[in-house]
């Protein structure tokens, strides 16, 4: 969901017109700030979620009585037969939500209330759930008409797994290795769209039509192997290459090989040379307090001839609070700098000492939470997040664990069955789309980031003599038959940050505002609509890409801008722009005027790519007009039966080209 951040000052005069206020673990607010909480709650299409620790009063929570404690163990939530999740076959029965020793809520619910969790205390042999020793310390999870609270710090909780301030090995392995951070965030997600009257029927999504994305990061370490670059650039597959600095880790590159993966990777656009900023293994990264990490990016662009936009760790340790210093004062000095994937394994000390490692026994990927994500430095004085973003990884997949990962399943029971069904053969034209039956415990936007050595392309010792370049193109390939978005470090980043920036609001069913505070121009953003989506349209025009009948292009955005668009019937004769977005083809606006009867395109292409329009008035002639900064083309097409009119576009080889496309009725 698009959502802002806002601090209680921001709330001194009064609550902005929010459809939901989620207050994690917030102990302190002022009584004014209560005050209009209460207020707001009157409004019945408002909603308050609150987390952890409150000081608002229980009565406004459905609560009959609190007392704040602080268990020695773990806290997790145990389901009710008054649950969506009470279902064994589908569920388990408890689920750890709370850090070991962290403060909770010991609550009873007020008559009136429901209470889909209890809150349980988990200690004693934590080899599995079912060997745990739980014991219950009252209501976990309360709801009312328009309020949810937790009991338990389960953002907190999260938020310390995400940049290693907690140990969390001995439980993550429990209930979903691989994704058990993204199976609670479900939890409150479902529950908050199920009781919420308040939440808008349109949404702005994060990528598009895709359903998730892959990030491919390659570590270059030791290798002059080319084939896994060879495959991606011959199949137009983004992905960030991490390369040593040489002076910095003798141990693990040359300058030839450096050099040589500086000079490859730069000859192809949508490949990222990124840096593989070094760690000094088995002991704090000292060389990273202050301004050394800073440093250690600005001497390596300089040695290396590149402009580092992402980082990648590489090996050994890093260490709180040094790390996170570090961090920021890259972000503050180095604005070109988008983010790291520095939280991606635990080697961890603390204030000098060895803190612990991720055992690795299944999975590196500890956190089980696949979202990029800001780190937070928490300051006795104040807490901020840092510009840049972070992420999960998971290193050198074997074909089942990429199935497991890009499977993102939170409960146990089984997919839904692929049915086999008649089809047409391609020369006979049928719109409509073919994905299936949606898997409703499937993770929704899950950002998988899959790390591939090329040192192990073609190593014997792996995959029975075949090497890991196979499990890259099986990664690869899955993630497209699934329609994930393939995305480099770099692109994906720069995506997180326009959609951090843009505003949107869903005004009613039939109206979305967009607006752009910003002084960049934002542009190829999508919405989604939870009715069936016939047409787009503002000032005249009709927005004409719609994927699926539920996601449609917005318009571009130049500073200051905003957009109110109409979700309504479309006039008669309105095109439609069939593409949906794909690896060589980014739409970023399609607009039809009905008062001359023209379509305007504005693309991003690389390579060749085909375009069709539909409902075109069949069997005529269409004067297509292609314009890129360097040359005007014209040529004459003729519309099929089929009222579809098709033509292609052919852009360079290995860089993305702006294209404008204008198409109208021959006369």
């Amino acid at each position: 969901m698009k959502h802002d951040t806002v601090d209680e000052e921001e709330l001194r005069e009064s609550i902005p017109e929010y459809q939901t206020l989620v207050v994690p673990n917030a102990a302190r607010l002022e009584e004014s700030t209560r005050s209009r909480i209460r207020d707001r709650l009157q409004d019945p299409d408002f909603f308050l979620m609150v987390t952890g620790r409150t000081n608002l009063p229980e009565a406004l929570l459905g609560l009959e009585r609190s007392r704040l404690e602080r268990p020695q163990g773990y806290s997790g939530w145990g389901w009710t037969d008054d649950s969506p999740f009470s279902d064994a076959s589908t569920w388990e029965d408890l689920y750890v939500s709370g850090a070991r020793g962290g403060s909770v809520h010991r609550v009873e619910a007020a008559a009136g209330s429901q209470v889909p969790a209890g809150l349980y205390e988990i200690s004693g042999d934590l080899r599995d759930a079912s060997t745990a020793t739980r014991s219950r310390l009252g209501d976990g999870i309360v709801l009312t008409g328009n309020t949810l609270f937790v009991a338990n710090q389960v953002f907190e909780f999260l938020g310390g797994v995400l940049q290693a301030h907690l140990y969390v090995d001995e439980i993550r392995h429990w209930n979903n290795p691989v994704h058990w951070g993204d199976t609670l965030v479900y939890f409150l997600a479902r529950l908050l769209k199920q009781r919420n009257r308040g939440l808008p029927s349109s949404r702005l999504r994060v990528f598009g039509s895709y359903r998730g994305v892959l990030s491919l990061r390659h570590d270059v370490d030791n290798s002059a192997d080319l084939a896994m670059l060879e495959y991606e650039a011959a199949n137009l597959v983004p992905a960030s290459w991490d390369i040593l600095d040489p002076v910095i880790a003798a141990d693990s590159a040359t300058d030839e090989q450096s050099r040589l993966w500086v000079r490859e990777v730069g000859k192809y656009e949508f490949l990222e040379a990124g840096l593989h900023n070094d760690s000094l293994a088995g002991a704090p990264p000292t060389y990273l307090v202050g301004k050394g990490l800073y440093d250690h990016v600005r001497i390596t662009e300089e040695r290396l001839g590149i402009r580092v936009y992402t980082c990648g760790r590489h090996g050994g340790a890093h260490a709180h609070p040094e790390t996170l210093d570090a961090m920021a004062y890259l972000y503050e000095h180095a604005p070109r700098v988008l983010g790291t994937c520095t939280f991606c394994f635990y080697d961890m000390w603390e204030y000098g000492k060895h803190a612990y490692e991720t055992d690795g026994s299944y999975t590196v990927a500890s956190t089980g939470f696949w979202f990029p994500y800001h780190p937070f430095i928490t300051r006795v004085e104040k807490h901020e997040a840092l510009r840049g973003w972070d992420r999960t990884h998971e290193y050198d997949c074997d074909y089942r664990l990429v199935d497991l990962i890009y499977s993102g399943r939170h409960g146990k029971a089984p997919s839904p069955a692929q049915e086999a069904t008649t089809r047409k053969p391609p020369w006979e034209f049928e719109l409509g789309s073919d994905d299936g039956e949606e898997d409703p415990y499937w993770l929704e936007n899950g950002v998988y980031t899959l790390q591939y050595h090329p040192l192990f392309s073609a190593d014997a010792s792996v995959n029975h003599g075949r090497g890991t370049l196979d499990y890259l193109i099986y990664a690869i390939t899955l993630a497209e038959r699934l329609g994930f978005w393939l995305a480099s470090e770099k692109m994906l980043y720069e995506t997180m940050n326009d959609y951090e920036s843009i505003r949107f609001r869903a005004n009613s069913p039939e109206s979305v505002t967009l607006a752009n505070p910003t002084g960049r121009r934002l542009e190829g953003f999508m919405v989604e609509s939870d009715v069936p989506l016939e047409g787009v349209s503002a000032d005249g025009v009709n927005y004409i890409h719609i994927v699926d009948g539920r996601y449609f292009t917005a318009p571009p955005l130049d500073p200051g801008q905003q957009a109110t668009l109409r979700l309504g019937p479309p006039p008669p004769g309105c095109p439609l722009l069939l593409n949906a977005n794909s690896k060589g083809l980014r739409i970023l606006n399609a607009v039809y005027a009905a008062a001359d009867s023209t379509v305007t395109l504005d693309l991003k292409l690389i390579r060749r790519h085909g375009l069709c329009l539909y409902n075109v008035l069949p069997e005529r002639d269409y004067r297509v007009v292609v314009r890129t900064r360097e040359w005007t083309r014209v040529q004459v097409c003729r519309s099929r039966l089929e009222k579809i009119l098709a033509f292609e576009l052919e852009g360079d080889q290995n860089r993305f080209g702006r294209f404008q496309v204008e198409v109208a009725l021959v006369p």
